[in-house]
This record gives structure tokens, C-alpha cells and sequence, in this order.
């Protein structure tokens, strides 16, 4: 695991290295992968409230961009699935890497103090890659 690649593939240095490692094992993430979840669902509903737009592509937006599909999809696209360290029986199956890519959100949002600026820009950073 290389702290350094995934710093560069989120855009985002960490101050607590240990919190980016718990991220990147799956046998301890699921904590850290449970609130990732819900804080990009947080990024993106805040971005869409914004737009003024309907209900209904709020909620399309969230199914679209927040599913297991689409968050496996990006972990994929930007490589972060190379830095998770998965014992030797372990397949990196849709909901495992949708799980990576939210622990690692997770750890950003609890890293950076829940600054949701900063958050958004990692967010930006893995949604364009």
C-alpha cells in the first residue's frame, strides 16, 4: 500500500496516515466505509439542491452516482482498487470496491475535520479522473 498514490489519485494529503490505512484494509474498513457512504450521498444532494432542479433528478442523481455500481466503477477508473491490501481469499467483487472507495471518502471527511469544501474537491477529483 502506498500512501503517496492514493493521496495523488484523491487529490488529498492526509495528516493521519493510520486513518488512510485502516481505509485501505478491507478486514478494517467497514466502519470507515459506512459513513463514506453517506457523506457522498451528503456531497452530491448538496450539489444538486443547488441547481434548483426537480425531486426527482435529485434522487435519480443519487441512484445514478452514489450506487455500488457507479462507486465501484470510479474506484476502478482511478486505480484506487490497486492500493486496497485484501487477503489472499478475498475477489474484488462490486461491493467490495464500492466499499473501498467509501472508507476512503470516510477517511478523508473525518481527516480533513469535516470541512465539506474539501471534501467536494476530493469527491470532484474521483467522480473526473
Amino acid at each position: 500500500m502506498d500512501c503517496n498514490s492514493v493521496e495523488g489519485i484523491i487529490g488529498y494529503t492526509f495528516n493521519d496516515r493510520e486513518l488512510l490505512a485502516k481505509a485501505l484494509h478491507q478486514t478494517q474498513n467497514k466502519r470507515l466505509a459506512l459513513l463514506g457512504d453517506k457523506v457522498v450521498a451528503l456531497v452530491l444532494i448538496d450539489s444538486w439542491y443547488q441547481t434548483g432542479t426537480s425531486c426527482s433528478a435529485g434522487s435519480s442523481l443519487l441512484q445514478h452516482s452514489a450506487s455500488n455500481e457507479a462507486m465501484a466503477h470510479q474506484e476502478d477508473k482511478t486505480h484506487l482498487k490497486d492500493t486496497v491490501c485484501l487477503n489472499s481469499h478475498q475477489a474484488q467483487s462490486i461491493h467490495g470496491l464500492a466499499t473501498n472507495f467509501e472508507a476512503v471518502v470516510g477517511a478523508v471527511w473525518i481527516d480533513c475535520g469535516k470541512d465539506l469544501q474539501t471534501l467536494e474537491k476530493v469527491i470532484r477529483q474521483l467522480y473526473t479522473y
